[in-house]
């Protein structure tokens, strides 16, 4: 009887050691991933821009977006096509915001609390997309389109960022 008492014993212990390390763990995990902060993207456009624009993945020739007060901006030239060495900002957590250069801002979906409304005139991600570029070769694109979701739906069905002169 007393070999099963210690048995038991000693079974509960290990269970309570076992099932006491796995809160701290847990406790431990939560509480460092909520101070992971998060870097911004932030779009800037032409006064009046609409339409798809691209971020083209060109390590050799494209710009460096430096990071200043924890938000990446990229400037969108008029031609809707903008050159970037890397990707890696999107790889991260990150939140979204646009403006137009002239200082009016454009609503993102991940700057709003709430889902957009399909009429509302927004910087609409589109995602990644590959295809052969000119000279055979894949190019990896980033692509948004300022508009409605109507506008969004109508530029991924026929692919219109591929008329940028990418």
């Amino acid at each position: 009887m007393q070999q099963f008492i210690r048995r038991t014993t000693s079974f509960t212990t290990r269970s309570l050691i076992l099932l006491s390390t796995w809160v701290i763990s847990s406790g431990l995990l939560v509480l460092g991933c909520s101070q992971v902060t998060s870097s911004g993207i932030h779009f800037q456009v032409a006064p009046g821009y609409s339409g798809a624009f691209a971020l083209v993945l060109d390590p050799t020739n494209g710009v460096d977006v430096v990071k200043q007060n924890g938000t990446y901006t990229y400037a969108i030239p008029s031609n809707g096509v903008l050159r970037v060495r890397t990707f890696d900002p999107f790889a991260q957590p990150h939140k979204e915001s646009a403006a137009y250069a002239n200082g009016g801002t454009i609503p993102t979906e991940t700057s709003m609390n709430s889902p957009l409304s399909p009429t509302v005139v927004a910087c609409r991600d589109t995602g990644m997309h590959e295809h052969k570029g000119a000279s055979r070769e894949w190019v990896r694109t980033i692509v948004y389109v300022i508009g409605t979701e109507a506008d969004k739906l109508q530029a991924e069905a026929k692919r219109s960022w591929r008329s940028l002169k990418l």
